[in-house]
């Protein structure tokens, strides 16, 4: 009986150590379960932080794109005005040549006027002196 009494005795002592383990495991499980718990929760935060930052990433490429194809489209402008400026100083160039050409031809021609007009004068003077030097020889004839 005394080894049965030990035997009871060891088994129950086995038992206690058992129970005390199995508590601590239990507690132990009851942390990690609280751990599992936070990690979930700062994972689901962290996966939404990473959703948002992924939209604003989104956003931002799109307004980027756009800005972009924006500053493609000034570029081209700023290109077709450069060509337009490029083609309007040639055509000014070329009209103040003209501009200078018709200059000198006007002056040109006011000079000749002026020379035919006073050719014409000295013509009608000589014109005036021969009628009245005929009609001093008519008369004394």
């Amino acid at each position: 009986m005394e080894g049965k009494q030990r035997r009871i005795e060891e088994v129950e002592g086995r038992m206690n150590t058992l129970k005390m383990q199995v508590a601590e495991m239990e507690n132990a499980f009851g942390r990690s379960e609280t751990r599992v718990d936070e990690t979930s929760q700062r994972l689901q935060m962290e996966r939404e932080e990473t959703a948002r930052l992924q939209f604003q990433i989104d956003s931002m490429t799109t307004e980027r794109d756009k800005l972009q194809q924006e500053l493609d489209e000034i570029f081209q402008a700023k290109t077709n005005l450069q060509k337009q400026n490029k083609y309007l100083e040639k055509k000014y160039l070329s009209a103040v040549c003209e501009r200078d050409e018709a200059a000198t031809d006007c002056s040109k021609l006011n000079s000749e006027l002026k020379e035919a007009e006073k050719r014409l004068h000295d013509f009608e003077a000589d014109a005036l002196s021969w009628a009245s030097k005929y009609q001093v020889w008519q008369i004394l004839l």
